[in-house]
């Protein structure tokens, strides 16, 4: 039996992967403070993934940050590094995680926030506030991100900025409402992005055959026809 007072090996090791994970502002997973024994091997592998980056060259995180192979406690750390391709890296990693990314959108630079956008998983909270992002690059790729929902297309549609409304007559989970005013733009390119969603309304794309552009009503009609031919309607 231990000595009151004195702590076994398990117990040092957690104490010590607390240290850790608190530096690094991460979270210590509820397993191990249910299983003190293995926060030993734990404690080990974050501080032999914290030696292992200390010694990597830029190049080196490059490749770290973006292979899909490298660990959530690797990324972590190469999310916050000072170097602004390692942190685009990140972002743009396909199993980076929800929380890596939420905090990458707070990101200073505006490439960042871009991949952060752009990321397949992104959630709709990040989306949301990238949303009210002052950079106009930023709003256009959540504009055309798969996850994106219809509320915050709604918004968008309505944005001053036309590139932003082009982005969201392209996208695939807009609403024909919101495709039913864009097909009413005075951008010609707006409109053509409307006649070439598959969201479309039939009853839209009539009205756009008659366009005052002819690459609309070109694709109108085309959008159309494919319509029509995939329903059987003649």
């Amino acid at each position: 039996m231990a000595m009151k007072g004195k702590q076994t090996k398990p117990e040092i090791a957690l104490k010590g992967l607390k240290r850790v994970l608190h530096e690094a502002e991460g979270e210590i997973p509820r397993a191990l403070m249910r299983m003190p024994d293995d926060a030993v091997k734990e404690t080990e592998r974050i501080e032999e993934s914290m030696r292992r980056l200390e010694r990597s060259s830029r190049n080196e995180k490059f490749t770290m940050a973006i292979d899909p192979k490298t660990d959530g406690y690797m990324l972590d750390m190469l999310s916050r590094d000072k170097d602004v391709v390692v942190r685009c890296n990140v972002a743009g990693n396909r199993n980076v995680s929800v929380e890596i990314l939420k905090r990458l959108s707070r990101d200073k630079d505006v490439v960042v926030r871009c991949n952060v956008a752009r990321s397949e998983n992104v959630s709709v909270e990040i989306l949301e506030k990238l949303s009210r992002d002052k950079d106009v690059v930023v709003r256009c790729n959540v504009a055309r991100s798969r996850n994106v929902s219809v509320e915050i297309l709604e918004k968008l549609s309505r944005d001053k900025d036309v590139s932003i409304r082009y982005n969201v007559a392209m996208n695939w989970n807009v609403s024909v409402e919101i495709l039913e005013r864009l097909s009413r733009d005075k951008d010609v390119g707006i409109r053509y992005n409307v006649a070439m969603n598959w969201n479309v309304s039939v009853e839209i794309l009539e009205r756009l055959k008659n366009d005052s552009d002819k690459y609309v009503r070109d694709m109108a009609i085309k959008t159309l026809e494919k319509i029509q031919g995939e329903s059987g309607i003649m």
